[in-house]
């Protein structure tokens, strides 16, 4: 299991400098473990958050405080619900790797959590 998580993170630090390029991201759907999401965009067709379903059976949803960029960090808020009824708010910051890979670092109530996700 070590392995394959090393083999992973030796990918998708190897990837970054190779297809970062400042852009915006034009993608629509966003996947993890945890949840799936829908892109939310601002009136020039530039992401400013997602909002989806997660595992705990619950919305989630997802506000960056700048549009989402490949290669930029950008910082966000977060809120959703488990069961529908238990409610959870968290920070988090979140980097585009490429056009296809993003990682997280985020709180689930003062849980910090690392997420590694798929941008289509």
């Amino acid at each position: 299991m070590k392995k394959i998580l090393f083999i992973l993170i030796a990918i998708l630090a190897t990837s970054m400098p190779l297809f970062a390029q400042d852009q915006y991201l034009d993608k629509d759907m966003n996947i993890n473990i945890g949840m799936i999401q829908w892109a939310e965009r601002n009136s020039e067709g530039q992401i400013t958050g997602y909002t989806g379903f997660n595992l705990g059976l619950g919305i989630s949803v997802t506000k960056y405080f700048d549009p989402l960029e490949v290669g930029k960090a950008t910082p966000f808020w977060h809120w959703g619900t488990v069961m529908l009824l238990v409610p959870y708010v968290g920070l988090g910051i979140h980097y585009q790797v490429n056009e296809a890979f993003y990682l997280e670092l985020l709180t689930f109530y003062l849980v910090p959590t690392i997420q590694i996700g798929l941008t289509f």
